[in-house]
């Protein structure tokens, strides 16, 4: 079983902000396998099997600050255990573009891990981060990442997506996350 959860915001309003970087890998995802999403309790789900393992991917229609709950919902519903998921999800902290994989970890300051670790009372699953960059100083955080992406910003983040893309399907066909965070990071 592997369960990967894209995190953003749900509407069409929020489809190009940076905060939805997780949720378009998933979608690349969903493209890439030829699946389509489909409703499944707080959020959309498609799923496939790779060697008789269940994959699912996941984008939660809870907003950014309550990923957990449906993270929680998800996990239950497929019985999962803790290191079946990986997160995908955006990172001031990296310059626009550039990944970190991690096995484990800290939420840091970005509110909808914060709620996942909270939910699931662990930090102890996988996550890609993607770097979106810090916001000019003028402009609060919290718009910052409800922001449309453009310019230069938007190349490096795509290619940090279809790179995200590349190192999920990697990881999906080879199962050794070790190996895909010394490859990718």
């Amino acid at each position: 079983m592997l369960i990967v959860v894209g995190l953003g915001n749900p509407g069409k309003q929020y489809a190009d902000n940076y905060h939805n970087t997780g949720y378009k890998v998933v979608q690349k995802l969903v493209e890439l396998y030829s699946l389509k999403l489909k409703k499944s309790g707080k959020g959309h789900i498609a799923t496939t099997y790779k060697g008789g393992e269940q994959i699912v991917f996941a984008l939660p229609d809870t907003f950014m600050n309550l990923s957990g709950e449906y993270v929680r919902e998800l996990m239950g519903k497929f019985k999962a255990q803790v290191e079946d998921l990986v997160v995908i999800y955006d990172d001031i902290d990296l310059a626009p573009g550039v990944l970190r994989l991690r096995a484990s970890g800290s939420a840091g300051t970005h509110n909808g891990m914060r709620n996942i670790v909270s939910c699931l009372n662990t930090d102890k699953f996988k996550r890609i981060r993607i770097g979106i960059g810090k916001p000019p100083e003028n402009i609060p955080l919290m718009n910052y990442v409800l922001m449309n992406v453009t310019g230069e910003n938007k190349d490096y983040i795509n290619c940090g997506i279809e790179t995200a893309a590349e190192a999920v399907k990697e990881y999906v066909d080879k199962r050794d996350f070790e190996r895909i965070m010394r490859e990718y990071n």
